[in-house]
């Protein structure tokens, strides 16, 4: 194997820092139209969030408007009136008492 002369510990070097050198140059680059291509920027989890926080809002305001409604006992609970709580219960029928069936079970008894 031939040796290359053109191979030399500071020619080693000068490459190194030359590729680092230019690394850093590319970085800088980058940051720089970063911060210029960027400045109107929207975060859509900011956007989205204003939503879900009005809603929150909405909500909140609803709920306690509903409870302004009930009977307060004093100590922080509240009295509700049973169809409010158990509407779809009784809209359903699962309130209703149980009703005596029209069909025959077809057991005979002695």
């Amino acid at each position: 194997m031939e040796p290359n002369l053109r191979d030399t510990p500071l020619r080693r070097f000068n490459t190194f820092f030359w590729g680092l050198a230019l690394f850093l140059v590319f970085a800088i680059a980058a940051v720089l139209v970063k911060n210029i291509i960027a400045t109107d920027v929207v975060d859509a989890e900011i956007e989205q969030g204003k939503v879900r926080t009005e809603t929150f809002n909405r909500i909140n305001a609803e709920q306690i408007a509903e409870r302004n409604t009930y009977k307060d006992n004093g100590d922080g609970t509240v009295q509700v009136k049973p169809e409010d709580v158990f509407g779809l219960g009784k809209q359903m029928g699962l309130l209703d008492g149980p009703e005596a069936s029209d069909k025959k079970h077809g057991k005979q008894f002695d």
